[in-house]
């Protein structure tokens, strides 16, 4: 009796574990069927539109020697801290730095500013220290409702920079920057992984307007690439279209709007 007692229980066991991996593999395919349809919708034209202006107006921005500031909270922070090394490292190929820096990294000015101004001011704060006329600013945001990225979109107007919201459905108070993606996904994670693609996106395309290649059809794979200057093609110092030594200050620039 002791015996078929213990087979019932593991024949209930090995039961159990077929029934939670089907019911995982199940689980799987119904979030990655819903990345997929996330994905289609924002191949939708309204938002190939909306990316491809905001990639103008940022390579417009970079080309007259401005900078890209991003921030956001969470796992926002996170893609904010990405995209900023897409821009200052590469993305598809070799090429020049691009200025790109993440308003998320810096612990003592975030604990400072918290401190001393409150936490809805931490964003706001660095925009308003970093941030030069015809830079460009982008607030991640799933809500379209995190308060310190509102401020920081708001300091970022006040200072004359562009202004890129990437959001979920809903842009909320988000809605009154110069670019606007809302991302067509209900599920925050979902909303994230298209920020982190609509990113990608807009950061691939500022790199072939910067540093174009000879061959725009499609991307180079990274086995393919060189490491040397000259072997990339890439601009000298006296043809980089940034400043050079004797003009080193930043002046003020207003970025095209695009659309």
């Amino acid at each position: 009796m002791v015996g078929a007692g213990r087979k019932l229980v593991n024949n209930d066991v090995r039961s159990r574990g077929h029934q939670m991996r089907d019911g995982a593999a199940a689980f799987v395919r119904q979030e990655l069927r819903e990345l997929a349809a996330a994905v289609d919708r924002l191949a939708a034209a309204e938002h190939v539109a909306a990316l491809t202006a905001v990639a103008d107006a940022t390579a417009g921005a970079l080309r007259a020697g401005g900078r890209v500031l991003f921030c956001g909270n969470g796992g926002s922070a996170g893609d904010a801290q990405h995209l900023a090394a897409e821009l200052v490292g590469r993305q598809h190929y070799d090429r020049g730095a691009l200025a790109g820096i993440a308003l998320t990294a810096d612990t003592s000015v975030l604990t400072a500013v918290g401190n001393d101004y409150g936490f809805d001011h931490v964003f706001a704060r660095q925009v308003a220290a970093l941030g030069r006329p015809g830079d460009v600013l982008f607030g991640l945001s799933t809500s379209g409702a995190s308060r310190n990225v509102i401020e920081a979109l708001a300091a970022a107007r006040a200072g004359g920079l562009t202004t890129v919201a990437f959001t979920g459905e809903k842009p909320g108070e988000m809605a009154d920057a110069d670019f606007v993606v809302a991302m067509p996904a209900g599920g925050t994670a979902q909303v994230q992984e298209l920020h982190l693609a609509a990113g990608h996106i807009v950061c691939g395309l500022v790199e072939r307007a910067l540093f174009p290649r000879d061959d725009q059809s499609g991307f180079p794979k990274d086995d393919q690439l060189g490491c040397h200057r000259g072997e990339q093609g890439l601009p000298g110092d006296d043809q980089s279209g940034f400043p050079g030594d004797d003009q080193s200050g930043r002046p003020p620039v207003t970025a095209e709007r695009v659309g």
